[in-house]
């Protein structure tokens, strides 16, 4: 019907929880869709990556979020099986990176992949790659994310 990221495309994530989180921390769809895009990522993945760390769910949400989210009760477990808990995990993480870096989109999108805290000239350019890489996802998908969502019930 339309061009979606997978997740999406499978149901996976129910678009009261893309609406929810998109208005909660009032980020912009396209970021959404954009990295949803790019990570790829389904309910139930888990990829290890080469300094051992872990990826989950639809928004491949990091393993080094594990001990910040557990005082608020979400696990890995949650991370990787239930969409609507990665989704609003994936959205509360890239809040935090649009305050840290004053609403840059740029910079925030390759904090959300890369951390935080750049320490190098390489993490920055690591960075920003990974921000055009999800300008690619979001050009791609926008269009049919947008309709998706229009489709929502409304309240």
């Amino acid at each position: 019907m339309f061009d979606l990221p997978p997740a999406i495309a499978a149901g996976e994530i129910p678009q009261q929880c893309v609406v929810a989180t998109i208005q909660r921390y009032q980020i912009p769809a396209t970021l959404i869709v954009g990295i949803l895009g790019q990570e790829n990522g389904r309910v139930g993945t888990a990829s290890r990556n080469s300094n051992g760390s872990v990826d989950y769910g639809p928004g491949q949400v990091n393993s080094i979020w594990l001990a910040t989210l557990a005082p608020y009760g979400v696990t890995a477990k949650d991370l990787q099986w239930d969409g609507c808990k990665n989704l609003w995990v994936s959205g509360w993480i890239m809040r935090r990176c649009l305050n840290k870096f004053n609403n840059n989109a740029w910079m925030a999108i390759g904090c959300y992949h890369a951390g935080e805290n750049p320490r190098t000239d390489t993490h920055v350019r690591r960075m920003y790659s990974y921000a055009g890489l999800v300008q690619e996802k979001s050009l791609k998908y926008g269009p049919g994310f947008q309709r998706w969502l229009a489709m929502a019930p409304k309240p």
